[in-house]
């Protein structure tokens, strides 16, 4: 479950910035997760409170923002917000990801 280790290392850096800042307790924190991260962010909620208990972010709670992926051609620059993996690109109707003419490199 590397959730865990994902918000151990968010503790860290709000426990040290908490200190850093002079804040004597941190009540909620903000974490920005994209659309595609491939974890949990529940299990990242639940975790927090395990990961801060003891510190002066102890009671505090992690609110997560889910942000849209994005992916687009590298020959027209176009973005397009996706939801899930090689998603069409809507003007193309080709698949995301970089034009390698269906050739791999060894």
């Amino acid at each position: 479950m590397h959730e865990m280790s994902l918000t151990e290392s968010v503790g860290d850096i709000v426990i040290e910035e908490g200190h850093h800042q002079g804040f004597s307790r941190v009540t909620k924190a903000w974490l920005e997760i994209g659309a595609l991260p491939g974890i949990e962010p529940e299990a990242m909620i639940s975790c927090f409170d395990v990961v801060t208990r003891g510190a002066l972010g102890e009671g505090s709670a992690l609110a997560i923002v889910r942000t849209p992926g994005q992916g687009g051609r590298l020959a027209c620059e176009e973005k397009v917000a996706l939801c899930r993996a090689l998603r069409p690109v809507p003007a193309l109707r080709r698949p995301s990801g970089p034009d390698d003419g269906g050739r791999r490199e060894a």
